[in-house]
């Protein structure tokens, strides 16, 4: 590495404006839910998060971009820009696991056989796929599989796998909330 791209900052703003951070929805994620059964099939175990391989690490990054020396400056002298730098770090790589992980092949019927006995799950309405990009009922479609999957039994809070998005259409909204209504009652 040559130069550090925001090593001459000298403001949190200065940090938070940097016109080059990059954004989770530069990946595909598409692609998550076969790998994932190609290795299963294979009778292998996926260990995500590894340092090598997604460098989730928050200190690692910052050095990239500030240099080693600055940024242990900075989380002495000038905290206001470390907690910048490290906010924007974070907030990248907490949307992308989320999506990575929300990709991967977590079939709800399994998660509670294997552990509704013990666990209470919640969300799993996906904000990614079916609330942006269906139609209103695919997303009654969507709701009734989870609902139907996690119900069981009880201990199944219905709700998004996280905060609907913007992209998502008042008309799937409604849908969402008519399908918790009409589906999400235990017997």
């Amino acid at each position: 590495m040559i130069r550090s791209p925001l090593q001459d900052a000298r403001s949190a703003e200065e940090i938070l404006e940097y016109d080059h951070w990059p954004s989770p929805d530069w990946f595909d994620y598409e692609v998550i839910e076969e790998q994932c059964l190609q290795i299963k099939d294979a009778g292998r175990v996926v260990v995500f998060m590894g340092d090598r391989l997604n460098r989730i690490a928050q200190l690692k990054p910052a050095c990239y971009l500030r240099g080693f020396e600055r940024v242990l400056i900075a989380i002495m002298k000038n905290p206001e820009i470390a907690r910048a730098l490290f906010r924007k770090i974070s907030e990248f790589y907490l949307e992308y696991g989320q999506r990575i992980l929300e990709a991967a092949n977590m079939d709800p019927r399994l998660l509670k056989e294997l552990f509704g006995d013990r666990l209470c799950f919640q969300g799993g309405i996906s904000i990614q796929k079916i609330l942006p990009k269906g139609s209103p009922e695919d997303v009654r479609r969507h709701v009734q599989h989870v609902l139907k999957a996690m119900s069981p039994g009880g201990g199944y809070i219905a709700c998004t796998s996280h905060n609907i998005q913007a992209d998502t259409s008042i008309r799937n909204l409604e849908a969402l909330f008519a399908a918790y209504r009409d589906f999400g009652r235990y017997e």
